[in-house]
């Protein structure tokens, strides 16, 4: 899995080649691309219903996501899939969504939409027409602000997929593993 934003087609999507997150250079801030924050998964055809269920159940029976305090475009719902709701997998994913606690409607992702909160919405995009931008390393598996630690062996992972260039520096500000090793998670080179 990989921290990241998608579904903006502002200015092409990009800025120099690049989308970042809100930062105080201003270098192709994600929000002002029309992106929302996006973790990118793997999902073995398989185990598609599986995991719909368990993403529908993290919004509840109010149907809101855990994080109401974040508001804005950049924290809409959203689900990408190859093809949208064209995809072969979309009726796995309009079921659990008809299933779920909360109620969750889908609707087609355009690009640019303001926040879904209160709406008992996600956006589903065609991930082939709205593609998925890695985040800045500093956003790989690190701790959420609002709960408990993760945990050492999750915040790992940084490092140690760093070190197998399965994330990667973005060329948007960002920590340096090098320069700043041992500052932020452990197994950066030394």
């Amino acid at each position: 899995a990989r921290t990241g934003y998608a579904g903006g087609t502002l200015g092409g999507g990009l800025k120099d080649g690049k989308v970042c997150y809100h930062n105080f250079k201003g270098v192709a801030d994600y929000g002002s691309l029309g992106h929302a924050e996006a973790v990118q998964l793997e999902v073995p055809t398989s185990a598609v219903p599986r995991f719909a269920k368990k993403y529908f159940d993290l919004f509840g029976s109010r149907g809101y996501r855990h994080d109401p305090q974040d508001r804005g475009g950049e924290y809409r719902s959203v689900l990408g899939l190859p093809g949208g709701q064209a995809s072969p997998l979309f009726p796995v994913i309009k079921q659990a969504a008809l299933e779920s606690q909360g109620g969750m409607k889908l609707y087609a992702g355009r690009g640019n939409e303001p926040d879904t909160i209160g709406d008992k919405a996600v956006l589903v995009y065609d991930s082939d027409k709205y593609p998925f931008y890695p985040a800045e390393l500093y956003h790989q598996f690190h701790d959420d602000f609002m709960g408990p630690s993760y945990g050492k062996a999750y915040n790992s992972l940084q490092g140690r997929q760093y070190k197998q260039g399965l994330v990667g520096l973005t060329g948007c500000p960002d920590m340096d593993p090098v320069r700043d090793e041992g500052r932020y998670a452990k197994g950066f080179p030394s």
